[in-house]
This record gives structure tokens, C-alpha cells and sequence, in this order.
């Protein structure tokens, strides 16, 4: 019910008048229950005890167009609002609320909101096209919040602390400007992909009108740690927008940085075999503990949907730990737009040595559509350590290492490249080096009955190199050691299969004893009237066969002509070394001669 009063008078030939109604106390259901039903069921209840206070006055009629204006004023208590989807959303709630036919103020709103204390102010102007601004301050409990949002809720707990100013047109939150402080507490949020929860323990983001940023927040995996900071204008408009027209999302700057970070607290499982395993797997053709490996890839490296996502930054990192490989000093550039992601001036050490260089990687989802495209860099790296991570020879060469790749590959939908588009070309080179258990040394030495350590230590060994369809390909490679020094060309199958030609300077006795001359007494006779098993001759062989199991055919028809020349280049030698020491013996002995008469000559007196 309303208590009213009102007045009217003339002055001055204009009419005022004033009509004043005030409520008693009243719940809110029962005010409502008594209105029209609305078109539409609402989407909220509300309830709580409220008075109204309301005032009509004014000029009537005067010169100007005047007319009497309506304000008011309400206070409430004890306001509550559900959503009749998910439960309450308010309570406990009072304020007071003035109002004109132009807007409303509600400058004192407090209570509880999703079980947690509050204080807010609010104004509304124009109803005709609402605007609203306001403030909002409290600490919620993010759960509690998970729970109000759209789509699947996030497995996450902890705190948020905001006091924020709000503003922008009615219903149309996609341009609203957000201003103020969110305080993150004990936040932990535990993905099913992590092994363990990802938690903030004290951190802050700041809303700037239309974006966000935040500076230096700690984030935290088990014994992992980073500190990341970021900025994004746009994307608090780009939250608040409606999901089905948001589009592409604003480009994010960030930086992190990580004193130690583990790839095992960033996977669940610890897989008994690593990424590089599969990569030498898949390109190969072979199967990992009998399984398919694009399929092991397929199930361990699901990367999200990346196209509608924009971001640039830079990521250091202390130490890096993903045994067998670890690295140090680790930092690179990272920019994301359409779906690629390039990876740039990266640095770090790694296998006893230091990396650079970048990679890019087109991960469209389209199919045939992913791709890799890399230009790296190791220098004076342990050659055992890579070799063994990402090829099939293990440790059975080694060394320091100077490695240069330059190359592309399509990536299959387990982001392991495809052998039929894998291409690259570079050098190697490995310096003070040893072979241990290498096939094609093993075999050099036993057909030849060399001594076990010779070809076991080199001095150098590399040069330039190409992968194509599905082949190694070297082209003089030099070999050189303290005692044999070598030419290698030709391919050699990712698979293992070996297509080389090899050029080596032995030892002739090496000759004598690998039984090549056995059955020709041609090659026996060139090689008896060479000097002495010390000299050295070239040897051109072929080596097929496999790395494991290398098969060695020696050129016989090369082998005679090199030795013909290199006995017909030691007779021209050795007549010339004759005719040297002749020709040197007649100049002494003519000296001697023109010297006798001088000395008969000086004696007679």
C-alpha cells in the first residue's frame, strides 16, 4: 500500500504541482506477482524487502513546454537472485536506489554475491538506449563462479580479488571497457593433461578498458616454475562477446621466464620412449615396442585448435630437463598468427655444445596441410650424445661436432614427418673422433687385417650432405687420421642401406694382407717392385650392404692401374735419383782434378 500527499498552486500564472506517494515495507515476489506475466519466462527471480518513496511535480503548462517529472527513491534489504538454470547468485543484498524518467543511481550495493561479501555501485542513463558504469569489489571463490559460467566448466579452485569499473551500452557487453585489478590467490587448476595442477599463489592481471595485462605472475607445475607477463588490448571486449561471433582473438605480447623446467610435469606420462625416437622411427620405417610410431605421436601430441589465436613473445628458460637431453641457457622468439608458429633466434647449449637458429611449423589442420621448415645450428657439440638422440648409428661414431641442416618436411597428423616430403641439406664435421663398434671401419680393418687401432681415431671427418627421397647423400667426405686418410661418397638409406664409394690411402703391406693379389700375379709383381710396405696406396672400393652388415667390393682394375702409375712414378724417380747422384759424382771429381796441378804449381819453387 502508499501513503500520498500533494499540492497545487498558481504563481505567477503557472501552475505547479507536487504528488508525493510512499510504500511500506513490501516483498519483491509479492510486487511481482502481482504485475502483468511477462512475453517471456524470466531468467531470474528476485525476492527481499523494499520501500518506495515517489514524487510528481512541476510546472504544468508553462511557456517553455514544461511538465511535472517523476524521482524516486528505494531502499531494500535481505535482495536475493537466482538464476533458475544455477541457483542462487545473490544474497543478502541492500542499497538504496534513486531514480528520474532519464536514469537511476544505485551508489551503495552490498551483500553477498555467489556466497561471497561484495560492494558495488551502478548507474543506468537513457532508457531509451541504456548505458551503464559502475564498480564492482570482492574476493570470490573461483569455483563458485565455474559454476555461472558458460560451456564446460574449468577444473579450477583458488580466489579473485577484483575492484573494477564497468561500463558500456545495455546488452551489448562486447563493447564494454573494464578497468581495475584482479588479485589471483592460491589459484590451481588441474588439466588432464598435466600430471599436476598449474597453480598461481599470489598474482595479478589488470583490465585497461578494452584489454589486459599483467606483470611478472609466478606459475608454478610440480618443480617447474615460470614467471610470465603479457599484454592484450581487445581481449577483454573479446571475452565478453558472444562466442559464436568473436572470431579471431587480439594478438597477446608476453615474455616468461623458468629457472628450471621439466618436461616431465608438463605430460602426464613418462613415456618409455621420447619424440626423437619416434621421428627416427617414422622416417626409417620401423615400429617402436611393435607399434605403428605415427600412432604413439597421434596419441601423445594433441595440440589444440591454434587459427583463431595471435600471440608474439620471447621464452628463457635456466634449465631445461628432458633426459636423455638436457639443455641450458635456453631462449627464443615465438610468434603464433593463422595457425604457424615460428620459432626464432633460438640459443642454448645443448649436447656439451650451442644451439641457434629457428624452425617454423604449419599446423593447419587441414589435411596434407602441416608442415615444418628449420635452419639450425650446433657447434662443438659431443657428436655421441646427438647421433645417439636422433639417428639410428647410436654411439658408434664420435667426437666434437660442428652440424649445420637446413630443411622441410610435411607432418603427418602426429606432427611426425612424412619420409616422402623430407628434404634438408647442411655439413657436419667432427673433429678428434673416434669409431666404436662402426660397421664400416669393422670392416676395413678385417679385410685389409688391419691392427685394432687402426681407423679407430681420426683426426677429421664431414662435409656437405643432402637428405632426399629417403636418402643420406655425402659427397667427399674427407677421412683423415695419423695413419690413413680417405674420400667417401654416395648415399646411405634412412633405413640403413648402404650405397658409398670409398677412395683410402693404405699401406701396401695392407694390400699384401687382404689377399687381393692372391690370384693375380700382376697385381703381386706391381706390388713386389714397389719400395717397402711403408708407402702408402690409393684404394677405391665400393660398400654396400647395411650399417649393421657392410659389404666391401674393391675395384681390381682400378687397384693395377694405380699401381702401374705408382711403379712407372718410382722407376722415373729412381732413375732420376741416379742420374742426380752421377752427375753430382763428375762435378766432385772434376773439382778434385783442377785442383791437383794449382797445388804441384804453388809447391815448385
Amino acid at each position: 500500500s502508499f501513503d500520498g500527499s500533494g499540492a497545487s498552486q498558481v504563481v505567477d500564472k503557472l501552475r505547479s504541482i507536487r504528488l508525493d506517494l510512499a510504500s511500506g515495507e513490501f516483498r519483491l515476489s509479492d510486487l511481482m506477482g502481482q504485475l502483468p506475466p511477462p512475453r517471456e519466462e524470466p531468467a531470474f527471480d528476485a525476492d527481499g524487502l523494499a520501500t518506495i518513496a515517489l514524487r510528481w511535480g512541476g510546472v504544468l503548462g508553462g511557456p517553455e513546454g514544461e511538465a511535472p517529472a517523476l524521482t524516486g527513491t528505494a531502499t531494500y534489504s535481505g535482495l536475493t537472485v537466482a538464476s533458475r538454470e544455477r541457483g542462487q547468485l545473490v544474497s543478502g543484498a541492500s542499497g538504496t536506489v534513486s531514480f528520474t524518467t532519464d536514469g537511476l543511481d544505485a551508489p551503495d550495493i552490498s551483500g553477498q554475491l555467489f556466497g561471497r561479501p561484495f560492494q558495488a555501485r551502478m548507474s543506468v542513463r537513457d532508457f531509451d538506449a541504456p548505458t551503464i558504469s559502475g564498480h564492482l569489489a570482492g574476493e570470490f571463490d573461483l569455483a563458485q563462479l565455474q559454476e555461472f559460467s558458460d560451456g564446460e566448466p574449468m577444473p579450477v579452485t583458488g580466489s579473485a580479488a577484483v575492484d573494477v569499473d564497468f561500463g558500456g551500452p545495455a546488452g551489448e557487453t562486447d563493447r564494454w571497457e573494464v578497468s581495475g585489478p584482479i588479485r589471483l590467490r592460491n589459484v590451481s587448476y588441474a588439466s588432464p593433461r598435466l600430471p599436476a595442477p598449474a597453480e598461481i599463489a599470489d598474482g595479478t592481471i589488470r583490465l585497461s578498458g578494452d584489454g589486459m595485462q599483467a606483470d611478472g605472475v609466478p606459475v608454478r607445475i610440480a618443480d617447474s616454475d615460470a614467471m610470465v607477463s603479457f599484454s592484450s588490448p581487445g581481449f577483454v571486449r573479446y571475452l565478453l562477446s558472444d562466442p559464436a561471433e568473436r572470431g579471431v582473438a587480439p594478438p597477446i605480447q608476453f615474455t616468461a621466464r623458468s629457472n628450471r623446467l621439466a618436461a616431465a610435469d608438463l605430460r602426464r606420462e613418462e613415456p618409455a620412449v621420447g619424440y626423437s625416437d619416434l621421428v627416427k622411427a617414422r622416417l626409417t620405417g620401423r615400429r617402436v615396442d611393435g607399434q605403428d610410431p605415427q600412432e604413439i605421436a597421434r596419441a601423445r601430441y594433441r595440440l589444440p585448435e591454434l587459427t583463431d589465436y595471435r600471440a608474439s613473445g620471447t621464452m628463457t628458460i635456466g634449465d631445461w630437463v628432458n633426459p636423455p637431453t638436457n639443455a641450458g641457457d635456453v631462449s627464443f622468439r615465438v610468434a603464433l598468427a593463422d595457425g604457424v608458429i615460428d620459432i626464432t633466434q633460438v640459443e642454448g647449449g645443448v649436447y656439451g655444445g650451442r644451439l641457434s637458429g629457428g624452425l617454423r611449423l604449419d599446423l593447419d589442420a587441414s589435411e596434407g596441410s602441416r608442415a615444418v621448415e628449420y635452419d639450425l645450428h650446433l657447434t662443438t657439440a659431443r657428436a655421441g650424445d646427438f647421433l645417439e638422440r636422433w639417428t639410428t648409428l647410436g654411439r658408434r661414431l664420435d667426437g666434437v661436432l660442428d652440424f649445420d641442416i637446413t630443411g622441410s618436411s610435411p607432418l603427418d597428423d602426429g606432427f611426425l614427418p612424412m619420409p616422402a616430403g623430407f628434404s634438408a641439406a647442411g655439413r657436419a664435421s667432427f673433429v678428434q673422433g673416434r669409431f666404436q663398434d662402426m660397421g664400416i671401419t669393422d670392416a676395413v680393418k678385417q679385410r685389409f687385417n688391419l691392427a685394432p687401432d687402426k681407423l679407430s681415431q681420426f683426426k677429421d671427418l664431414g662435409g656437405p650432405f643432402e637428405i632426399r627421397d629417403g636418402q643420406f647423400v655425402v659427397q667427399n667426405w674427407n677421412i683423415g687420421s695419423d695413419d690413413i686418410s680417405g674420400v667417401i661418397s654416395g648415399s646411405a638409406g634412412l633405413g640403413g642401406v648402404l650405397d658409398l664409394d670409398l677412395a683410402a690411402m693404405l699401406p701396401i703391406e695392407a694390400i699384401r694382407n687382404a689377399g687381393i693379389v692372391g690370384n693375380n700375379p700382376a697385381l703381386s709383381a706391381l706390388l713386389d717392385q714397389l719400395s717397402d710396405g711403408s708407402d702408402y696406396v690409393p684404394v677405391r672400393f665400393d660398400v654396400g650392404g647395411t650399417m649393421e652388415s657392410p659389404a666391401l667390393q674393391i675395384d681390381g682394375e682400378a687397384l693395377a692401374a694405380t699401381l702401374r702409375d705408382q711403379v712407372q712414378n718410382q722407376g722415373r724417380d729412381q732413375v732420376q735419383d741416379a742420374a742426380e747422384s752421377l752427375l753430382e759424382g763428375l762435378l766432385n771429381r772434376g773439382g778434385e782434378e783442377a785442383a791437383e796441378p794449382d797445388s804441384a804449381e804453388a809447391e815448385d819453387p
